[in-house]
């Protein structure tokens, strides 16, 4: 089963027919959310979803804006810390995945990569953090390493880093996007930002099983591949 209807849900929708995995992916996309209502009906939709459980393995989907200095003052990570403590008290059987930026077919304006496209190509004046960085992984990469776990691996109750193993410069991925469009974006450089700390020691070995390789022009492929296609 899966909850949920965006890009993550889409991504684990080999799952909608099975009864022995919930994957719960149905909550506030966007970080900078502050609709307390919001998050309580993410809140109310879990609490149903886990009284309901029998004896189902539970994913529940949660984010590394934990790791990122400027967010964890924010609501929207307390509030995954909270769902992530839900989860763990109310649930026997679970992972709880932390994920970052994900890449992919989404129509929510404000992911990282489609909130710096959509300024560039449309002329939208924005701000840079000078010193930010972002990890950003393929959803379809992303799935593939928690299928290894939901699949293969039988000790549950974790919570896991599912990332890339570099962060990428925001003034980077900006001057990447420019580069594979042909627009300049209207920007101003504000010396401000830092760079998550994600530990990824535990999927290191899975990355390798699984023959993912995030160096080289991996950034660019994602743009290419989920960006560019679209009408400029």
């Amino acid at each position: 089963m899966v909850i949920g209807n965006g890009l993550v849900a889409h991504g684990f929708e080999m799952y909608q027919n099975n009864d022995q995995v919930v994957v719960f992916a149905s909550g506030v996309s966007n970080s900078n959310n502050t609709d307390r209502a919001a998050f309580d009906r993410e809140t109310d939709l879990l609490n149903d979803t886990l009284s309901g459980l029998q004896t189902q393995l539970v994913i529940y989907i949660s984010t590394c804006s934990i790791y990122d200095p400027s967010m964890q003052a924010s609501l929207y990570v307390h509030h995954k810390l909270a769902m992530e403590k839900l989860v763990a008290d109310k649930a026997d059987n679970y992972y709880i995945f932390r994920v970052p930026n994900l890449a992919g077919h989404t129509s929510n304006p404000h992911t990282t990569l489609n909130f710096l496209f959509n300024h560039i190509v449309q002329g939208i004046p924005f701000h840079i953090w000078k010193n930010a960085s972002r990890n950003i992984i393929d959803i379809e990469d992303a799935v593939r390493i928690c299928n290894h776990f939901i699949s293969s691996d039988k000790n549950t109750g974790r919570i896991i880093n599912i990332a890339n193993q570099f962060n990428y410069p925001v003034v980077e991925i900006v001057e990447k996007i420019e580069r594979a469009t042909g627009r300049k974006g209207i920007y101003t450089v504000i010396d401000k930002g830092n760079t998550p700390v994600i530990d990824i020691t535990e999927i290191s070995p899975v990355i390798n099983k699984l023959g993912i390789n995030f160096a080289g022009n991996y950034l660019d492929n994602i743009i290419q591949k989920y960006l560019v296609p679209h009408d400029l």
